[in-house]
């Protein structure tokens, strides 16, 4: 048993010696491993990896306000990016639900917009028909939410649709009692 031991030691010091020859020259019949040249190249793409990762996670460091940014700045670039947005997808015939909650009675409306203009709001619980006065299009909602950021009045929360940058949900904290509100829009529909 001694000697079975060292000849299979001595087997394994071979191997140890022909596996460093083969990574010297490797020979993809004689070796069952990767060529030097894949491990470097995945070193380097992990190495790509996490400094990439560093620079993503710096950027929304500094996004978040972890810098002291100004949150009225903040809110105004988030407007700015989503109206043109918007108004890069050229939608004017559309309609979608429209529910504000405030302290006092709105109701809930189906709000059908034509050539950018309101074209008929109808209350969704009772079907009743309203006028078109003072009831909002998407460039009105935008408007809105420009008036909110700089009223130093209110704590302001928008919320955009990704696809299409319309604000989806826009939440007012006042500091005046009773003041605050919230608008969402859902149900988006392009016209046909």
């Amino acid at each position: 048993m001694p000697g079975s031991r060292k000849s299979s030691s001595k087997k394994s010091s071979s191997r140890k010696s022909s596996s460093r020859k083969s990574s010297e020259k490797w020979n993809p019949k004689l070796s069952y491993g990767e060529p030097p040249f894949a491990t470097e190249c995945r070193r380097e793409q992990r190495m790509k990896t996490h400094v990439v990762g560093a620079l993503l996670v710096a950027v929304l460091l500094s996004g978040c306000g972890g810098m002291g940014e100004d949150p009225s700045q903040t809110a105004l670039l988030q407007l700015s990016v989503s109206r043109q947005k918007w108004s890069a997808q050229a939608i004017h015939d559309y309609s979608f639900d429209y529910d504000h909650t405030a302290m006092i009675f709105f109701p809930r409306l189906h709000i059908e917009v034509l050539g950018d203009t309101v074209n008929r709001a109808t209350d969704r619980d009772t079907g009743a028909v309203y006028a078109n006065a003072g009831v909002p299009t998407v460039d009105s909602l935008f408007a809105r939410v420009l008036q909110l950021i700089s009223s130093p009045h209110s704590d302001l929360s928008v919320q955009y649709n990704l696809a299409l940058g319309y604000p989806a949900r826009i939440v007012v904290d006042s500091t005046i009692a009773d003041a605050g509100s919230t608008i969402a829009v859902t149900n988006f529909q392009r016209a046909p």
